[in-house]
This record gives C-alpha cells, sequence and structure tokens, in this order.
C-alpha cells in the first residue's frame, strides 16, 4: 500500500494582506498530479484544512473541489482530522456520506475509538482538542495536559488494535523535540502542552501536522524492535518568511506486507516563492531581476543609510507581490533618535495611525479615525 501524508493545508491564508488562495489552488494540482502518478492508495491529511473556523467561500470550493476530483475522481480513499485552526463542528457536517464515499473525516473524541480499515492497514484518526474536552470525555479533571491526555487515548486505542494489521496514527500536536516556525498558533504556552514522541510507540507510523516544517522525529524503539517513526508532512506552502528555507513536500510511505516501512519526501514547487532580499533601493530599481523572480512574495531589507522616498510605493510597482519592508539595523541606529523623540510627542491615534498603515499599507478612513478616537476617549475616562 501506498500512502501519501500532508498536513496544513491552511486555505484561505492571508499573510500581510495577501490571498493565497490562487498559490494554494496551484499546489493542489499539483498534489492531485502526484496522487496519479504514484498510484497512490489512500491520502492523509493531518488537520488544519483551513486557516480559519469560518474560512472565505473560496477556500471552502477549493477544499471541496480538491476533494472531490481525490476521493469521487480518482476514487482515492481520504482519511483527515480537524486542527486547530478548523472548526470541528462546520468539517464534521456531513460526514457519515462522507464515509460511503471512501472519505474518513474525524473531528471528535469520540470517533478516535473506531479505527478506518483500508487493506490490511488500520488507521487511528486523533483531531485536535482542547484538554478540558478531553477531561469531560474521560470524566476525569486530573487531565490537564496533552501528554495526559494523549496517553489515556492510546490506552484505550492498544487493546483495540487487529495485530494482524499494520497499524498507523495521524494527530495534530506539538511533539517534544520538534521544529516550530512563526506561522503556526501555538497550541499552549511555555510548552506545557508538548507531547513525548514515546507515547506513539505502538504504531507503524504516526502521521502529524500542526507543525509547518517537514520533518521526522526519528525511530522510536523499544527492547527488541523498531516500532515506527513519527513524522510532520509539513505545510502545503511557505506561510511565513522564517520558513523561507523549507523546501515544501508530501511523505509517500509505502507500507508492505511484512518489514519495515519505505519512507520518502517529494518536493512541491509553488507557483511563487516565498524569499527574503536584502540590498539597497537604487539597485532594486536599476535591475530587479537580478534578486530573482521578480513575482515572488517577498520580505525586502533595505541597507541605505538616510531617508528613502516612498520605499514601498516605488517597490511594489517593480515587485507587485512585496509583503513587508524593513530597513537594515544600520539605518534603524542613525534614526533611533529622532524616532523615539517624535514617539514621546505624538498622540495615541497618530501612532495608531502611523501602525496600521505600515501594516495595511493603506491609511485609517475617516470613519476609522472616529471610531478610534472614540475608543480612546472612552479609555481615559474610565483611567
Amino acid at each position: 500500500m501506498k500512502i501519501v501524508h500532508t498536513a496544513d493545508w491552511h486555505l484561505g491564508k492571508i499573510v500581510s494582506g495577501q490571498s493565497l488562495t490562487e498559490d494554494q489552488a496551484y499546489q493542489l494540482q499539483q498534489l492531485v498530479e502526484l496522487l496519479k502518478d504514484e498510484a497512490a492508495d489512500v491520502l492523509m491529511i493531518a488537520g488544519d484544512l483551513y486557516d480559519r473556523a469560518i474560512p472565505p467561500l473560496e477556500a471552502v470550493e477549493l477544499l471541496n473541489e480538491t476533494l472531490a476530483t481525490i476521493n469521487l475522481e480518482l476514487k482515492i480513499p481520504i482519511v483527515a482530522i480537524s486542527g486547530n485552526h478548523d472548526s470541528s463542528n462546520r468539517l464534521n457536517f456531513g460526514s457519515s456520506w462522507y464515509q460511503k464515499n471512501g472519505f474518513y473525516l474525524t473531528t471528535q473524541i469520540s470517533q478516535i475509538f473506531k479505527p478506518v480499515t483500508i487493506g490490511d492497514v488500520q488507521f487511528w484518526l486523533i483531531p485536535f482538542f482542547e484538554n478540558l474536552e478531553a477531561a469531560a470525555y474521560f470524566e476525569d479533571s486530573t487531565i490537564r495536559t496533552q501528554e495526559a491526555a494523549m496517553r489515556r487515548i492510546i490506552e484505550q486505542i492498544e487493546p483495540l488494535m487487529d495485530r494482524s494489521k499494520r497499524q498507523i496514527a495521524m494527530a495534530h500536536l506539538f511533539v517534544t523535540g520538534a521544529e516550530p516556525s512563526e506561522s503556526e498558533r501555538p497550541l499552549a504556552m511555555g510548552g506545557v502542552d508538548a507531547v513525548s514522541a514515546k507515547l506513539f510507540k505502538a504504531f507503524d507510523y504516526t502521521a502529524l501536522g500542526h507543525l509547518h516544517r517537514p520533518h521526522a522525529l526519528g525511530k522510536i524503539t523499544t527492547d527488541t524492535l523498531p516500532q515506527g517513526t513519527v513524522s510532520y508532512s509539513g505545510s502545503l506552502l511557505k506561510y511565513s518568511f522564517s520558513e523561507v528555507k523549507d523546501q515544501k513536500s508530501v511523505r509517500i510511505i509505502t507500507v508492505p506486507q511484512k518489514g519495515e516501512l519505505q519512507m520518502r519526501e517529494v518536493p512541491l514547487h509553488p507557483q511563487r516563492d516565498m524569499r527574503l532580499v536584502k540590498a539597497e533601493m537604487a539597485a532594486l530599481l536599476a535591475e530587479p531581476t537580478a534578486f530573482g523572480p521578480v513575482d515572488d512574495y517577498l520580505q525586502i531589507t533595505l541597507t541605505d543609510v538616510g531617508d528613502v522616498y516612498e520605499p514601498m510605493r516605488r517597490l511594489k510597482e517593480v515587485f507587485p507581490h512585496l509583503l513587508h519592508l524593513e530597513r537594515a539595523a544600520q539605518t534603524a541606529i542613525h534614526q533611533q533618535g529622532q524616532q523615539f523623540k517624535d514617539l514621546k510627542q505624538a498622540d495615541i491615534l497618530t501612532l495608531f495611525s502611523q501602525f496600521f498603515e505600515t501594516v495595511e499599507q493603506q491609511p485609517l478612513t475617516d470613519v476609522d479615525r472616529e471610531f478610534m478616537q472614540n475608543v480612546i476617549d472612552e479609555s481615559r475616562r474610565g483611567e
């Protein structure tokens, strides 16, 4: 059996005001072609199908079209779980008739203990859940962490396993030793909800979602034999500039009837890459193609010393997908004294207006300014 492991599609994602739906559609078409070329038997999606609980219409349409192509046209079974960005209730709608077509979607703790069996493999689908949900489900107030909840879940799964079949788990969580990036929403503060990889030693393979860097946590062994690997497939696209060095990919797991599983990564190539560029303004404008494809998503750091006239507007004329612009450290130091003086003298509305324009690349409207002034006035009256 050949299984394709993906996760963290985040359909409907917006980065610095830029919708990535077109890029996601391009990437998903690659996935469809890969499934055909590999003659895949199963597609796994380890959570965060959407980027937010109430996704935009175009994201819903893209997901529906993609899943219909894979599941109904290509006849490839899909096993999926909800992630922390998804609305479990919204995703769960229609799940009973999904299963009749080989689309298995788990969004609730109560669904975990009914494995999906495809060929010689049992799939255990563990969606994202809050600790309070686990405590309520098990009627145990001592469950206060993901580690405790996952231990209880796996303790209940193990007696249900058909040992004549290979065992694969799928979960959406943070595992100790994994490598996060800036674009994931934290599941808990201070690492309280990190889960030990050793909890998954009973499985031949554990397909993880949540972290956007594709990487394996290595082989988990007992005293007698290897029991499997725990891996993140990574996200569909780069969703922050902390991921610029990542090669996005999917993991392909070949499951033989006997012996160890075989795993490999197949890269995905975006329509537009996400890159960091550092240069002087004049060089960028004079020869933009020297810095790579001008249509990529860029964070540009200007190395100019001194003032630069309307840099964002002028650079966007050349680099239409410029998402973030900043100045090099030496420029910041040069201007620090004057900026601090200006900040001390500026009123709150002016500061907020400057912040808003920097982030959104557009000024506040008169209605927005009036609203913010009312908020500021109310706050002062309450002091």
